[in-house]
């Protein structure tokens, strides 16, 4: 059996006036889609390495709670963390099994990276979830394109490599920063 791309789809996202920067395992397909990961079915037998990373995410904040306030920090990244979105749909103790040694394995390969390579800024997103590809052997990082690029090309996200994730993580910043938050495609 051919072995399964698997790949990381970082979209800017504005809920409950908290913006978030958030990176979802996903399936790229032939076509140019790309599918979430389900626990369930045959896809749980067949491929349950991957499988255990339904709903796992790697997210940030961008600026404070409420960027409408009108603060001066509103650029500013924080609270980078990963972890399970939906734990409220663990399919029994097998899946809790799994999902508790993808915790283990993302935590031991932190301290590991932190050690050989330095610890991260607090504010080093894209370095941050650049580890979480590397510990979860992650073959492509994709990005939700800005409603420009979206316009011009109709294509919703792009493959990008490390340097390009870094610029796209400081273009939501400089675009959140100036009050353009319409040109990050948030929700859409």
């Amino acid at each position: 059996m051919p072995k399964t791309v698997t790949g990381i789809y970082v979209y800017p996202q504005y809920v409950h006036g908290i913006r978030q920067l958030v990176g979802e395992i996903v399936l790229p397909q032939s076509n140019g889609e790309l599918h979430t990961v389900r626990y369930e079915g045959p896809f749980r037998r067949q491929e349950k390495a991957i499988a255990t990373l339904d709903s796992f995410r790697v997210s940030c904040y961008v600026g404070d709670t409420d960027y409408a306030a009108g603060t001066s920090a509103g650029h500013r990244i924080w609270g980078c963390t990963s972890g399970y979105r939906n734990v409220h749909a663990i399919d029994g103790a097998d899946h809790a099994r799994a999902m508790a040694s993808t915790l283990g394995k993302v935590e031991r390969g932190i301290s590991k990276l932190n050690a050989e390579k330095g610890y991260l800024a607090d504010d080093d997103f894209s370095g941050f979830l650049l580890r979480h590809v590397e510990i979860l052997k992650i073959d492509e990082i994709h990005v939700r394109n800005f409603r420009l690029a979206m316009d011009r090309s109709d294509q919703r996200h792009r493959r990008v490599d490390g340097a390009a994730l870094q610029s796209y993580v400081l273009t939501v910043q400089e675009l959140i920063s100036r009050g353009n938050c319409h040109e990050l495609n948030e929700n859409r």
